[in-house]
């Protein structure tokens, strides 16, 4: 239950940092987007 429930914060931190900066990856090169988004994937999975 605990489990659950922190990994659902973790989730909703990330999308509020998401939603808190929605231009963010706009300001970086493609390739630079490219590798964070490839992060952000790996570390929700």
């Amino acid at each position: 239950m605990q489990k659950t429930i922190g990994g659902r914060q973790a989730l909703f931190k990330e999308i509020n940092r998401t939603l808190n900066h929605p231009r963010s990856d706009l300001l970086l090169p493609t390739e630079d987007r490219t590798c964070s988004k490839q992060e952000e994937s790996h570390s929700l999975s």
